[in-house]
């Protein structure tokens, strides 16, 4: 898989548990005061994520799709060799 691909992989995680988290407090009745602000926590912390996420997807299609599948730590390098002199 791509980066690009991972990087959507895991912005439809993090949505889909932001999503779970936010209807478990929609329903909740009866909850301590603790446990809403832990799971209000725990979807703020999916929520940033995935705006993290989708930085980093736009900046990876900025880029365009060729430069963003090539490895951004290797070089190429071009050695040519001058033929022989004429005698």
């Amino acid at each position: 898989m791509t980066d690009i691909q991972d990087q959507r992989d895991q912005l439809e995680t993090r949505l889909a548990r932001a999503d779970a988290v936010l209807k478990l407090l929609a329903s909740a009745n009866g909850i301590d005061v603790e446990t809403l602000q832990s799971v209000a926590l725990d979807a703020s912390d999916h929520v940033q994520e995935a705006r993290q996420l989708c930085q980093l997807l736009a900046s990876s299609q900025q880029k365009g799709p060729a430069l963003s599948r090539r490895p951004h730590d290797h070089m190429t390098v071009r050695v040519f060799q001058r033929p022989p002199a004429a005698l």
